[in-house]
């Protein structure tokens, strides 16, 4: 279940408390009620769309976790004669990142307007520089690492200059990757993105964020809102862009602990900063009951534009 504010707008397909009844657009009125230990029932209530106040015993479950697979999903609709959009979901940034990126804009290379939902994307890698490399244009760096040994050697917060410093990082796309870099170099490196030449899409371009879109995702938006002639649609994203590796600490139980922060190619920290779309849409309980979806709405709409 994925709440924004008190509403509730997207409830996991195999989820327990989807089969209780639970849907977009219900209101939580209780979240006292949520925290729990998991394979344990809680009490939901809720103002259902009908304007009834149900309670639902729902089973708590980890839904969010771990991603689909594949965590790319694609697909192209046929809106007029000749006219092709494309839509390209994305739960995750991960090893497979680049080639499932290769593999999707091979599909919706000609399409007239495409539309990046990560609304559900909680991060993952830098494979996500390889999917900004098709819209960027050139080879120049998209996101700066510098690492926990790096920043202790330098004994103070970085400046600009000291940021743009870090060695650059070609075609560095799974987590053991961008590991390898840092260890290599000290600690620091800039990922770039690269030239794709005549594979760049050049149609218009909408990306979809919100309060769920972080890390990973979040550097992929801002390389994006930089560089590229995208337009961000939905809410503000949840600002928690960093790099981190996951650490096991006993059987089935992980951690992942912050490693290395993010900077812009300007220099700029990238900590604690969300991003703010371009177009906001704000949630509209009575639409999700309507089973609108007015973000993929409006991002439809500007990819269609003359």
């Amino acid at each position: 279940m994925v709440l924004e504010g008190d509403v509730i707008v997207e409830v996991a397909a195999l989820s327990h408390a989807r089969a209780q009844g639970l849907r977009p657009g219900f209101r939580l009125l209780d979240e006292t009620t949520l925290p729990g230990i998991l394979s344990t029932s809680a009490q939901v209530r809720v103002l259902d769309c009908g304007g009834r106040e149900p309670t639902i015993m729902a089973r708590r479950e980890a839904a969010g976790w771990p991603p689909p697979e594949p965590s790319f999903h694609w697909q192209r609709i046929r809106t007029a004669p000749g006219k092709t959009l494309g839509y390209l979901r994305i739960d995750a940034f991960d090893d497979d990142g680049a080639t499932l990126a290769d593999q999707a804009m091979s599909t919706l290379k000609n399409t007239a307007g495409l539309v990046i939902d990560l609304r559900a994307n909680q991060g993952g890698n830098a494979s996500a520089m390889r999917l900004a490399s098709y819209f960027t244009g050139e080879a120049a760096p998209g996101l700066i690492l510098l690492g926990r040994d790096y920043l202790q050697r330098l004994g103070h917060t970085p400046t600009p200059a000291e940021a743009r410093a870090a060695p650059r990082a070609d075609r560095i796309y799974t987590s053991a990757q961008v590991g390898a870099a840092l260890k290599d170099n000290g600690g620091a490196a800039a990922l770039w993105t690269e030239d794709l030449a005549d594979r760049r899409y050049d149609r218009p371009v909408a990306i979809l964020i919100g309060p769920e879109t972080a890390s990973a995702a979040e550097g992929f938006a801002w390389v994006m809102k930089l560089r590229s002639k995208a337009t961000l649609v939905g809410r503000r994203s949840q600002a928690a862009l960093l790099s981190a590796d996951r650490l096991e600490f006993a059987p089935g139980w992980q951690v992942r602990v912050p490693t290395a922060g993010v900077w812009a190619p300007d220099g700029k920290d990238y900590g604690d900063r969300a991003i703010e779309p371009d177009v906001e849409v704000p949630v509209d309980a009575t639409a999700l009951c309507d089973g609108r979806d007015q973000a993929l709405e409006r991002a439809l709409a500007i990819v269609s534009e003359p």
